[in-house]
């Protein structure tokens, strides 16, 4: 199937939008705590998106546009939004919305797409779009859904903590701590209560305070 145009569109489009949600936020009123290692973790890590793949995406897939018919799985809604980008950017909802409701699902929605554990890059990216994400939800938020920027902060505030602020090593980046501060396999038998846990990576890597 060829589709040059749209995969070429939809790229340069979040390109586009990234460099306006942030202008944006810069010229609001509200300010997130330590913004400056959130804003300086997406111009530093802004460089590892050039040349990423392009697939196509559902573009906002997480928990609620999952639909389940008598406790089994029965489809996906809300196709309509779809776009061309990079295949890890259908991973941004997971620290947005899916994470707060359900650790094992985010667990089984990345283990289902890997056939390996991901590697640091996928982290990286993931928590650049994460960063990218913050921004875009507060100044989108204000501007068309002010009612539910208390909700909005409570998520936001959430993806802050378990990335520790951005405020990681370069080296070791974020790898497999994001989700609640525990390692992520096996996926099998795991206590689900663990995952309450947040901060384990403050003890076991090196942090940049």
């Amino acid at each position: 199937m060829s589709m040059p145009h749209k995969r070429y569109t939809g790229k340069k489009l979040k390109e586009r939008n990234s460099v306006f949600y942030l202008n944006e936020y810069k010229k609001g009123s509200y300010q997130l705590p330590k913004e400056h290692k959130i804003l300086n973790f997406i111009e530093n890590n802004f460089h590892i998106l050039k040349d990423r793949p392009i697939a196509l995406l559902h573009d906002d897939f997480h928990l609620g546009h999952i639909i389940v018919l008598s406790n089994t799985y029965n489809g996906v809604i809300d196709f309509n939004g779809y776009d061309f980008g990079d295949p890890y950017y259908n991973f941004y909802n997971l620290s947005l919305f899916s994470r707060r409701h359900s650790i094992p699902f985010c667990i089984g929605q990345i283990n289902g797409y890997f056939t390996e554990s991901p590697d640091d890059t996928f982290w990286r990216i993931y928590a650049l779009y994460a960063a990218m994400n913050i921004i875009s939800t507060i100044v989108w938020t204000k501007r068309y859904d002010e009612q539910s920027f208390d909700d909005a902060l409570q998520r936001i505030h959430l993806i802050l903590a378990d990335h520790y602020y951005f405020n990681l090593n370069h080296h070791y980046g974020i790898s497999p701590y994001l989700l609640g501060g525990e390692k992520m396999n096996p996926v099998i038998g795991i206590d689900v209560t663990k995952y309450e846990t947040k901060y384990k990576l403050l003890r076991e890597w090196k942090v940049v305070c």
